[in-house]
């Protein structure tokens, strides 16, 4: 963690940088700090080579040797969980796949990190060190803190999911654990598949009492969350209504409301269907789809605006004269010296 802030503070290291493969500083932490605990079980090596030369002309054991060794392997195993809550502090993404389709429960789990696992999956953020306290039962729950989502369960391009990868190195509790969170993972996932489209269709055909359906979706246009709050308390509808055009989430994203989406995704205003594709008006995208199309449309429009500065710029000198005239007043001045 001290090496860490001081990449980052002091020396100002890009910390949101991505290598050639994919992986970001998260997905490094995530499978923890191995290149430290190898280099100081190399030392743990020499000293036990010592001690076993030490044993054979002196006969005696180094019981106290044994045991702090012992200790420090165990506390070495769960070093990265700080250095983890800082990255994220900084805004650093958990949510990355690299060319391997590895996230950072693949990375947690290639190495048997138990915290790590149940601090990325939201079952608390405290340095477990075993599944004793982990419930998969209380999976909803978690979710609701997970820095991740299904997609980081799902096998990588090698047909290894992370509950596979715990298997391989030899975690086999490890494995059971995140073998349960994965079925319900795809449970959910199948669940929202079938009834949600039929969920939807129920929640169209109420009849609302006091506020229309404009006011409801102008309210998540507007990013009111606590008109949106009153509406769903005293009203027939529900996070996840759509007349046509979207969800409360697709109008949210479409205007850019970070923190109202937010709140939505976290389960705030009610159980809500993240991936729900909007009805026929809405041209049956979801949520992810708008955020993407208006992130395309706003890097054209930051480009478009460049190239029309880089234009103005270039008539200027044309005209011989830095006024900063535009086009439009260039035109001006010709026609009225005509």
């Amino acid at each position: 963690l001290a090496v860490a802030r001081w990449l980052v503070e002091v020396s100002k290291c890009h910390f949101a940088h991505v290598n050639q493969f994919g992986c970001n500083a998260a997905m490094w932490c995530a499978q923890g700090g191995e290149g430290d605990f190898e280099e100081n079980g190399l030392e743990d090596e020499k000293r036990e080579g010592d001690f076993e030369a030490r044993e054979k002309s002196a006969g005696a054991l180094d019981d106290d040797h044994e045991r702090r060794t012992e200790e420090e392997a165990t506390q070495k195993v769960h070093t990265s969980l700080p250095t983890a809550k800082y990255l994220k502090s900084l805004g650093v993404s958990f949510r990355l796949l690299n060319t391997n389709g590895h996230g950072v429960v693949h990375k947690a789990a290639q190495r048997g990190r138990v915290g790590m696992c149940a601090w990325l999956l939201g079952f608390g953020d405290a340095e477990v060190t075993s599944l004793e306290n982990l419930d998969p039962k209380s999976l909803v729950e978690a979710k609701a803190f997970a820095l991740v989502d299904h997609n980081h369960l799902r096998a990588d391009s090698e047909g290894f999911r992370p509950s596979c990868l715990a298997r391989l190195s030899g975690d086999l509790g490890l494995h059971g654990f995140l073998k349960q969170v994965e079925r319900g993972y795809d449970e959910e996932e199948k669940r929202v598949d079938v009834l949600g489209p039929k969920i939807c269709a129920e929640e169209t055909a109420k009849q609302y009492q006091t506020y229309p359906p404009s006011t409801f979706f102008g309210a998540a246009s507007l990013g009111d969350v606590s008109l949106l709050n009153k509406i769903l308390t005293h009203d027939v509808y529900t996070v996840n209504h759509d007349i046509g055009a979207g969800s409360i989430l697709h109008h949210a994203v479409s205007y850019g409301h970070l923190s109202l989406v937010r709140q939505i995704c976290a389960g705030e205003l009610g159980r809500v269907l993240v991936n729900q594709k909007s009805r026929a008006g809405g041209f049956g995208v979801a949520p992810l789809h708008v955020a993407a199309t208006l992130f395309t449309r706003r890097g054209l429009f930051k480009k478009t605006k460049l190239e029309l500065r880089e234009a103005q710029e270039a008539l200027r000198k044309l005209d011989g004269k830095d006024t900063g005239a535009t086009a439009l007043h260039i035109g001006r001045n010709t026609l009225s010296e005509g």
